[in-house]
């Protein structure tokens, strides 16, 4: 911006004027950045030092026939400055208030992180403990065993190849004391959030905290941040996962019901819930590829693919259980297999449930009426009736495809429990009364 100034000062004062503008602007921003101990101070230096270079070069633009015309230009800029400045002093304080606060939650991630070693791994993971009394040989061997059939395991992960060339991770070496810090520090963030969500967040902020100033305009891109941070440390802690899947469903939700009230402007809704519905994906995606050995958010990147697809593919549900098995840390934990293959029954089931009630029926109602609150009597809710609409050709097909499906879905998890597990009682039990129940209820009224 000075050297745009300094070849226009003379030529094109409108164009001076502008350039002026636009380093206004960007004070403005920059006394509005959180930046860390000691920044407050460096930065009016430099806007100082920014700012005489500016004033010399309009200035300088000046000859002597026109010292009057100086005169005022530089009063001008003296005023300029002078509320500029003002206004500079008042962001530098809210943002040296949210600096704060931020900076506590970064001091204790700090902690968590240095307790674990983590900032000088080589020390405290590698350093032998001399206090520590030799195990038995056979521990050591049983344990060393255990390891090797782990190794296995993980480097069907890490060790993949993509088109030929070996890709290599490196994984965060965060455990559950920098998890719960992260956690801690997101749970503060999102209790601001939530709270202006539920006033409005097109609130003005002008009589809140500076961290809920700042939260109204960057509230769902900190938080995923921190997820993101929280995630590359401690990327093998279910919790986070969960906690972070949980936070992206909740904003879709949210999204998708603004979306279906039309109060703001549906393109921008639209490309919002387009960015949420890609992060989630790509959350539930890489949980399992980073916790293998977590039923849970198995579980979790199926309902996820159920809640985002407009058009169920039951194979996508298949290829979760498929891949569980090919990873190998959940196949000798039966219970897990046998939840996982119901869940996966549950959310195609769901979906066939979903496609009748949304094409079959509907509400006629009469708007509600308001109530008047000086009235004696009670008003009447207006009465509402279902109404149905005979299904069209596509989706009776759509349905009896689902039902099909539902159905090998249930034969592939009874020769899951008969091949594997024939004398499992209690899982037998709960499939047959999981299967009992959808035919009774749901697939047997419905194929009729």
């Amino acid at each position: 911006l000075l050297l745009r100034l300094s070849l226009v000062a003379k030529q094109q004062p409108s164009q001076s004027a502008l350039i002026m503008d636009e380093i206004c602007s960007l004070f403005d921003q920059w006394s509005r950045t959180p930046m860390g101990e000691g920044s407050n101070e460096e930065m009016m230096q430099d806007m100082d030092c920014l700012w005489e270079e500016a004033c010399s070069l309009i200035l300088s633009s000046y000859d002597e026939a026109n010292e009057s015309d100086k005169i005022n230009t530089a009063k001008q800029l003296e005023g300029r400055k002078a509320t500029l400045w003002a206004s500079i002093d008042a962001n530098r304080r809210i943002t040296s208030s949210l600096t704060n606060i931020l900076s506590s939650c970064e001091n204790e991630i700090d902690v968590a992180m240095s307790s674990e070693g983590i900032t000088l791994p080589w020390l405290s993971l590698f350093q032998t403990q001399q206090d520590q009394a030799m195990p038995d040989s056979k521990s050591v061997s049983s344990y060393l065993e255990s390891l090797k059939q782990r190794n296995t395991c993980w480097d069907r992960i890490v060790l993949t190849e993509t088109d030929g060339a070996a890709i290599r991770f490196l994984l965060g070496l965060g455990g559950a004391e920098t998890s719960r810090s992260f956690l801690k520090a997101i749970s503060y963030i999102r209790r601001n959030y939530q709270d202006l969500t539920r006033k409005g967040k097109g609130r003005n902020g002008d009589d809140g905290s500076p961290l809920q100033d700042h939260v109204a305009g960057h509230g769902h891109d900190i938080i995923v941040s921190l997820y993101e941070r929280a995630i590359s440390e401690c990327p093998t802690v279910e919790t986070l996962w969960a906690s972070y899947m949980k936070f992206l469903s909740e904003e879709f939700l949210s999204t998708r019901d603004e979306l279906k009230k039309g109060k703001q402007n549906p393109q921008d809704l639209q490309q919002q819930q387009s960015r949420i519905e890609h992060g989630l994906l790509s959350a539930s995606r890489r949980s399992i590829r980073n916790c293998p050995y977590s039923s849970a958010l198995f579980e979790k990147r199926m309902t996820t693919i159920g809640l985002l697809s407009i058009n169920l593919e039951p194979d996508d549900i298949s290829a979760v259980i498929k891949e569980a098995i090919e990873l190998g840390f959940l196949t000798s934990n039966k219970e897990a297999m046998l939840h996982l293959r119901l869940v996966a029954i549950h959310v195609v089931k769901r979906r066939l449930l979903s496609l009748i009630s949304l094409r079959s029926t509907g509400k006629d109602f009469d708007e509600d009426e308001a109530m008047n609150i000086a009235a004696t009597k009670k008003q009447k809710s207006p009465k509402s009736s279902v109404v149905y609409h005979q299904l069209d050709s596509s989706v009776i097909e759509e349905v009896k495809d689902l039902i099909e499906d539902i159905r090998d879905m249930y034969d592939e998890a009874e020769n899951y429990l008969f091949k594997s597990h024939a004398t499992w009682v209690e899982g037998k039990v709960t499939f047959w009364k999981h299967r009992a129940t959808s035919e009774a209820y749901v697939l047997c009224p419905i194929a009729k």
